[in-house]
């Protein structure tokens, strides 16, 4: 049985409510199995705030960047479509979703025209009768960000 994969974007929201979330997600896992997993082929952002460095500094052992493995090799032409680093690397966060729900994150607002969509469907191809992908909306981070602990659970994405 694999566990929820959560997809999410932070661009249109706001770092306090966007860590918020987040940290109550990690902690919601116990804090050592749910990650929130950086897609970002290069984990920088003109927004300090969304540097690997400010995740790292927020979310402790509860981030994880594998933008080496997941990112768009094409990010910076983006003409020439997606190519994911290294597809095959798909088993790692399998192995991960075993564990426990994992989120993998990219700075696109749009799942349906980011990167992180082709990730969740590595997934979702290799167990069609067992992946389940969730792509968080801002509503869904909102509601994590005001949630108390230990009672989170994961919540299903606002209906499109």
């Amino acid at each position: 049985m694999l566990h929820p994969l959560y997809t999410v974007g932070y661009t249109s929201i706001t770092a306090n409510i966007f860590y918020a979330a987040m940290q109550n997600f990690i902690a919601s896992q116990g804090g050592d199995e749910g990650k929130l997993i950086d897609t970002r082929y290069s984990a920088w952002s003109r927004n300090s705030e969304y540097t690997s460095e400010t995740f790292k500094k927020n979310l402790g052992a509860g981030y994880v960047n594998m933008g080496a493995m997941f990112g768009n090799l094409n990010y910076k032409e983006p003409e020439k479509g997606i190519t994911i680093a290294r597809p095959e690397s798909y088993t790692l966060l399998v192995a991960m979703l075993k564990k426990a729900p994992q989120i993998i994150m990219c700075g696109c607002k749009d799942h349906t025209s980011c990167h992180r969509s082709h990730v969740a469907q590595l997934v979702m191809d290799a167990y069609p009768d067992h992946a389940t992908v969730i792509h968080l909306t801002i509503t869904d981070i909102v509601r994590w960000s005001n949630r108390t602990q230990p009672a989170l659970q994961p919540l299903p994405a606002a209906p499109s």
